[in-house]
């Protein structure tokens, strides 16, 4: 590997990374203000949690994502001459290899997985600490059912997509193909920032990429 493709990752990763770091200090900032603001207008309400998490749902991807996405055009978008229309493209491969690469990246997502929960599990065991993952089940309530589904089957898939496979992952690309592959599914696995989440995710992110 060359010097000049070298300093290529690195400028490239620092700009992806940026972009991260965008995304996680509006994020904190933006959430805290909604849970201050659902606190005082529905504090009372038997319905504050279910409340407040939807409303975090839509601040992190209906606000924080398109700013990120705007940063990132002005950043760096404008002088790579990438459009948003490169973020929408359909799959060039026929449907066979889609639906088989489907197949076998679930296969690589549920190992990826079965390993990390067995190598967390070891991790407790050895140290006998209990590690607290995180929650991803609904309160039971119509409102707790509606934000899950509306969070993990609408909003997660499209706007992450959109700024990790859409933008980052493109950005990525001119470093070679696998480069950006595996340079952007660990960052994904990374920003999932949860033990649970991070073999899996970066498989996952691995996978989309390649896809």
């Amino acid at each position: 590997m060359n010097n000049d493709t070298i300093k290529l990752i690195r400028k490239t990763s620092n700009v992806n990374s940026l972009m991260v770091i965008i995304f996680y200090m509006l994020d904190i900032a933006l959430i805290r203000l909604g849970d201050l603001a659902v606190y005082h207008i529905a504090g009372k309400s038997a319905y504050y949690e279910d409340i407040a998490q939807l409303v975090s749902y839509c601040i992190q991807y209906l606000v924080v994502v398109p700013i990120v996405l705007v940063v990132f055009k002005l950043v760096s978008g404008k002088k790579e001459g990438l459009k948003i229309t490169a973020c929408f493209r359909k799959p060039s491969m026929p449907a066979k290899w889609v639906a088989k690469w489907i197949v076998i990246s679930f296969g690589l997502i549920y190992a990826a997985n079965y390993i990390n929960t067995f190598i967390f599990s070891y991790v407790q065991k050895a140290s006998g600490t209990s590690l607290k993952g995180v929650d991803f089940t609904s309160s039971g309530t119509a409102l707790g059912g509606i934000t899950s589904v509306l969070a993990m089957s609408v909003l997660a898939p499209f706007f992450e997509e959109l700024m990790f496979r859409g933008t980052l992952f493109r950005n990525a690309e001119k470093c070679g193909q696998l480069t950006g592959i595996i340079m952007v599914g660990l960052t994904f696995g990374l920003w999932h920032g949860s033990y649970q989440q991070i073999l899996y995710a970066a498989v996952m992110g691995m996978c989309a990429c390649f896809m």
